[in-house]
């Protein structure tokens, strides 16, 4: 009975998050989660028979972005995780509105901005315009304190150069990655048109 319980409103989540963010969009069961040190990626239920192309952006039913469909069959999906070692992105710092690049490193999620941007921690990060993987707007995580701790010291900051690295928290932590049944696939987009969906996850 709890078991079903679960189920039932883990459907339910997924289900507002449809309307919320996409009528369009597409929910979908995990069936496998794989995390080596060259590939980090989902495998789906649902493919080319129910419309899933290749490029979807792909979410937790909680609304952070998880990937990007890479591969479709008829009947499953693969999604590369935006922890892959391929994948990066540009993006938006919420409150202070800096611009930087996502990146991976050994499956931590890192984003460079220039130094001189006030950068709080905490703040959330957000998929930006400049991204051509990803509509504006997806959740992302949040930053933490300077990848480096010795980022402060103003010697070392001399020679780090003119960029600052931080640390990006997924709010659904990656470590339960793994245990994620069901996701939500968003519709196809045109980068090169204004997103609609900017700030559907805020």
């Amino acid at each position: 009975m709890q078991t079903l319980t679960l189920e039932n409103d883990r459907l339910r989540q997924l289900l507002d998050l449809k309307a919320e963010v996409a009528p369009k969009a597409e929910a979908a069961q995990v069936l496998r989660y794989r995390n080596s040190a060259t590939h980090r990626t989902m495998t789906l239920r649902a493919g080319g028979q129910r419309g899933l192309v290749a490029g979807q952006p792909v979410l937790t039913q909680g609304g952070q972005l998880l990937g990007r469909i890479s591969e479709v069959t008829d009947r499953v999906s693969t999604v590369r995780l935006i922890n892959d070692p391929s994948c990066s992105m540009g993006v938006t710092l919420e409150r202070s509105q800096s611009q930087g690049i996502a990146y991976n490193r050994d499956g931590e999620l890192y984003v460079s901005v220039e130094r001189s941007e006030l950068v709080a921690d905490g703040e959330r990060v957000f998929t930006s315009h400049l991204s051509d993987l990803f509509p504006e707007g997806l959740l992302v995580g949040m930053v933490k304190e300077p990848a480096d701790p010795n980022d402060k010291d103003p010697l070392v900051a001399a020679e780090l150069g003119l960029m600052r690295n931080y640390r990006i928290e997924p709010l659904y932590p990656v470590s339960e990655w793994p245990q994620i049944r069901e996701v939500l696939c968003l519709p196809l987009w045109d980068p090169d048109q204004s997103a609609s969906m900017a700030g559907s996850a805020r």
